[in-house]
């Protein structure tokens, strides 16, 4: 559930940012973020990739792959890295406008993550700007099974980011879709499916008797 001061009825405008928040874990591929910023600039000169957190992983047996990224965060023409940012900020910084990046490597992480809704993912829909993310079949239940901008690999992403910033009307149709799907999760919306069991109403039975359940399971 979501309830941030921030929320955008329209999708965010449309900006030369890819934006990434988060942990900074091999799992979650920002190097190769960066990889895709660094790739763009020729033809897009005003890109920049926003990075926002500040925990980064190290490894018990050495540090090389935290140290590399934080050289690259803090040295990489085009990258903007804030630091650990509150909530209701992350929203207005989305809110701006841009593509964000939410994209895991499985070499690095379980697929256990695919049960998972994050509430990153939902923040960047809350805030109205196209996301580019792994199809798991909890991702296809919030976006649709035929939102254009699923991946399978980290990858996949260039050609994608490429085309958003080529095409504005598949930007805006994206955008559309995750404002779209955030509402779901908002408070009121919440509130809205629980009160006929939270609430003392004469048909609290009856709601009870009809709910969904899973496959096998009793009363």
């Amino acid at each position: 559930v979501t309830n941030c001061i921030v929320s955008r009825r329209r999708p965010a405008p449309i900006a030369p940012r890819i934006f990434y928040a988060g942990k900074f874990h091999p799992f979650y591929p920002v190097p190769r973020m960066i990889d895709f910023l660094e790739e763009l600039r020729p033809a897009h000169p005003a890109l920049e990739l926003h990075a926002i957190g500040d925990q980064i992983f190290r490894s018990p047996d050495g540090h090389a792959w935290a140290d590399e990224l934080e050289r690259r965060l803090t040295t990489t023409r085009g990258v903007v890295w804030h630091g650990a940012v509150a909530r209701d900020d992350v929203i207005r910084l989305l809110s701006g406008g841009g593509i964000a990046l939410s994209l895991w490597d499985y070499r690095h992480g379980s697929t256990m993550n695919d049960l998972v809704v994050s509430t990153k993912l939902l923040d960047y829909c809350l805030a109205g700007v196209p996301v580019i993310l792994n199809r798991t079949a909890a991702q296809e239940t919030i976006l649709g099974a035929d939102y254009p901008l699923f991946v399978r690999t980290p990858d996949e992403a260039l050609p994608l980011i490429r085309a958003l910033l080529a095409d504005a009307p598949l930007y805006r149709r994206a955008a559309e879709r995750c404002r779209a799907a955030a509402e779901a999760f908002t408070y009121p919306r919440a509130y809205a499916g629980l009160a006929p069991y939270l609430e003392e109403r004469p048909d609290a039975a009856r709601h009870l008797a009809v709910r969904p359940k899973l496959r096998g399971a009793g009363t």
